[in-house]
């Protein structure tokens, strides 16, 4: 058999195994045009495959987990692109959802913890916050909008430093997701620079200092509504009274794009 005298090259159950798939998949992947044999026996028709090809195969599966269509990898491939031209290609975007799932892994693991411990989502720490000084503009809309918010408000600014965080003061009382009342600030650090023009339009204030309840959530801004919820049911449920004195409810700090701190005032 040709195979023998090929001892380099591997059968498809021989690929399968290595590859951790069955046959039948390889073959499923051959017939959509993305996983050709590097060899097909003339005496018996079987298909042959190189150790290489173990590896294109298991990128071209990471390739679907992150929602590449079989049509999108086979057209890059047919323009005499390799697997593992498309995999050094989409590597960040592999990357991020590794990222992606291991948070969601994290997130899920917590909140289980917290449930058992609060009996809400969240377990927060009591925190001391020293008066701050902010550069804000005002705003009414929708919780969905503050990203935009942020965007307009850096506009205004010549430099930002490095370190500079966000801060969303809400200044409603209660949950109001449509129609929400904020200041959307950055806080003053040296080398902060507003434009001149600017000067109208953005305004500097100093929050003073008070102790509050504060929750970390690392992942998505889409839970920080909910979450919200879930840190305001932790202060009812533990007796905590709200800080009355203070000219807003409570305060977002955007640590980075994937980290924020919820704060609750408390008296």
């Amino acid at each position: 058999m040709t195979a023998n005298l090929r001892s380099d090259l591997l059968t498809i159950g021989e690929f399968a195994q290595l590859a951790e798939t069955t046959k039948r998949t390889v073959l499923w992947y051959e017939q959509k045009g993305l996983l050709k044999p590097s060899e097909v026996d003339p005496e018996n028709g079987y298909r042959l495959y190189n150790i290489g090809q173990v590896i294109d195969f298991k990128a071209i599966l990471l390739l679907r987990k992150i929602n590449f269509s079989i049509g999108e990898i086979r057209s890059y491939l047919n323009k005499n692109k390799s697997p593992e031209a498309l995999f050094n290609l989409k590597k960040a975007a592999l990357r991020q959802e590794i990222n992606d799932l291991q948070s969601a892994l994290d997130n899920t693991e917590r909140y289980y913890q917290n449930l058992q411990k609060t009996g809400t989502l969240v377990d927060p720490q009591i925190k001391s916050f020293k008066s701050l000084t902010v550069y804000y503009i005002n705003k009414l809309g929708p919780y969905f909008k503050i990203s935009d918010y942020f965007e307009e408000l850096r506009q205004y600014f010549n430099q930002i430093p490095k370190g500079t965080l966000g801060l969303v003061i809400y200044e409603d009382i209660g949950y109001r997701p449509k129609e929400a009342k904020t200041k959307i600030c950055l806080t003053y650090r040296a080398g902060l620079k507003l434009k001149p023009e600017a000067k109208e339009i953005v305004r500097k204030m100093t929050l003073p200092g008070f102790t509050a309840l504060s929750y970390v959530h690392r992942g998505s801004s889409k839970l920080l509504s909910m979450l919200w919820q879930e840190l305001k049911k932790y202060r009812i449920r533990n007796d905590y009274k709200e800080n009355k004195d203070l000219p807003f409810e409570d305060l977002e700090l955007s640590q980075s794009s994937h980290v924020t701190e919820m704060i609750i005032p408390i008296a």
